[in-house]
């Protein structure tokens, strides 16, 4: 089943934005998408992935972009998990989180203990 119809063009309109870096636009995309409506599972996986990667990419909201990127992963798992944008988002989202995990004063201290910090 394709599946096509206005839905589907705006899934494919935030896959484009996502791919051409265009957060904000990707994000606008898909409050204009329900994506319950949805019958075929790559279609779900694709809305997930692109507003999770949307997500992610802003920092601010990590809570919601792992929201988004779990459900992208149970629409489509073995999809989902040979996904190197997906592997680049969770990255950064660990990334980031180790870093606002330690403080800044923490940091300071152990360097000046000669302790090394990843950054």
């Amino acid at each position: 089943m394709c599946a096509f119809g206005p839905t589907n063009v705006d899934i494919w309109r935030m896959s484009v934005a996502i791919e051409l870096g265009e957060y904000g636009e990707t994000l606008t995309l898909a409050k204009r998408i329900t994506p319950g409506s949805l019958r075929v599972a790559n279609r779900h996986q694709s809305y997930w992935l692109s507003l999770g990667r949307a997500l992610a990419h802003s920092g601010k909201t990590d809570g919601e972009a792992l929201s988004a990127l779990m459900r992208a992963e149970r629409a489509a798992p073995f999809a989902f998990s040979v996904n190197p944008a997906v592997h680049d988002s969770v990255v950064s989202m660990v990334h980031r989180a180790y870093r606002k995990s330690v403080s800044k004063d923490l940091r300071v201290l152990a360097r000046r203990l000669g302790v090394e910090v990843p950054a």
